[in-house]
């Protein structure tokens, strides 16, 4: 019986790993909290490309409307015609003329330009803040940061699809706690001055855009934290709009984790869960699902008790479907979101290589905003180091133990 588990059992180790990380998050010294003081030295601004109802956050910003940009790609005529008419009704706009394969930040490095305030934020054209978008901005420049995420949640939570993308959400919002760099294109506050360095070396590739921006803020040795600030942005809300817009992700999570592989490398405990268990180890999950039909059920309840006991700040009914959902995705949209990759690449003829190399810059790149002392680099090399101990040891553990046998 013990040999037959061996194999799941390493896997659900691998994976509850990487997800109890979470149990670390209330140690986590790079969370902001806003302190009540505000600011008004920032700027929001919007990419709108494609078509004018993506934007649906207006009433949310009109409390904003002097420190807000419309980054509008007039490469249409309904672009073009919604940009004057807004511009009529008193909002500021930046018009750009780009190619509509290119990516939204292609909009926003230009738009950089005209933007003449210390800070600034992107916002996606469906998102709007739960308090004071100046308070957020006043705790990062409080640390002295460069770049920050915040805290984005699902606006409803009404639907199969929304609910449980809210605990997927949830479960991403706390590991940005230990994960600051990640970025997302809903809201996310920088230096202006330090996202235009970032600009220069962005691939402006379209998916995983937003991540890739804190990629590069790592590599640039930025002081990148993490907000506690909640952002709601619209999800979608039935399942073949859910599978819709993560065909784009897994594309872009293909072209981050095996595109650019030799920057995983710069986080070692992604390297080990996007390289190993979602491609190297895809087609023995399916092995196991059909050998070891016997023990899924003991695997996925412990797997979701342990992801319940390290999230319980989150906790909610739905938190136990997410390990079907969880695994549905990992089974399903790796090779969905590879196709979509190539065909893109094909169809765009641009790679989406990122412009930046894994030990320092190139000659004439941006210089460093900000470098981490000796001490926090060994405080982070340690924390990756004890990462990865963590997962060999139990595999160490279950290799013994099959020689024994």
């Amino acid at each position: 019986m013990l040999p037959d588990l061996l194999p799941p059992l390493a896997v659900v180790l691998l994976l509850l790993a990487f997800d109890l990380q979470n149990a670390f998050v209330p140690f986590s010294r790079v969370v902001l909290r806003p302190s009540g003081r505000s600011t008004r030295d920032y700027t929001i601004v919007i990419p709108l490309f494609g078509d004018p109802s993506y934007w649906r956050n207006r009433h949310h910003l009109e409390p904003y409307k002097d420190r807000v940009l419309l980054a509008c790609n007039i490469d249409t005529v309904a672009m073009a015609e919604f940009a004057d008419r807004v511009e009529a009704e008193g909002w500021r706009v930046f018009r750009s003329w780009d190619d509509h394969r290119i990516s939204p930040v292609q909009t926003l490095a230009k738009a950089l330009s005209v933007i003449d305030t210390t800070w600034m934020m992107r916002l996606d054209g469906d998102s709007y803040p739960e308090d004071d978008f100046g308070k957020a901005v006043a705790a990062a420049e409080d640390a002295d940061a460069d770049l920050c995420s915040v805290k984005v949640l699902p606006s409803r939570r009404h639907t199969v699809a929304e609910h449980l993308q809210g605990v997927e959400y949830d479960l991403a919002m706390r590991s940005r706690h230990l994960r600051p760099w990640a970025t997302s294109g809903a809201c996310m506050i920088a230096r202006t001055e330090a996202m235009k360095a970032i600009m220069r070396r962005h691939s402006m590739w379209f998916f995983g855009e937003d991540i890739e921006t804190g990629v590069i803020a790592e590599q640039l040795q930025m002081r990148v934290r993490h907000i506690d600030f909640v952002v709601y942005t619209e999800v979608p809300s039935t399942l073949r709009e859910l599978f819709r817009q993560r065909k784009g992700w897994w594309a872009g999570h293909f072209q981050l984790a095996v595109l650019n592989i030799e920057q995983q490398l710069r986080f070692p405990a992604l390297a080990v869960y996007n390289l190993c268990l979602i491609y190297i180890l895809f087609e023995g999950k399916w092995h196991d699902i059909f050998v070891y039909t016997h023990v899924l059920p003991t695997l996925i309840l412990v797997y979701t008790l342990m992801t319940t006991i390290t999230n319980w700040p989150v906790r909610s009914r739905w938190l136990i479907a997410f390990p079907y959902y969880s695994l549905i995705q990992v089974l399903v949209m790796p090779p969905v979101g590879a196709y979509y990759y190539v065909r893109t690449r094909i169809r765009w003829k641009r790679p989406g290589r990122y412009r930046i190399e894994f030990f320092r810059t190139r000659p004439g790149a941006p210089r460093m905003v900000r470098p981490l002392d000796f001490k926090g680099r060994l405080v982070r090399y340690a924390w990756h180091a004890a990462f990865i101990a963590a997962i060999l040891s139990p595999l160490a553990v279950l290799i013994a133990g099959i020689e024994l046998l």
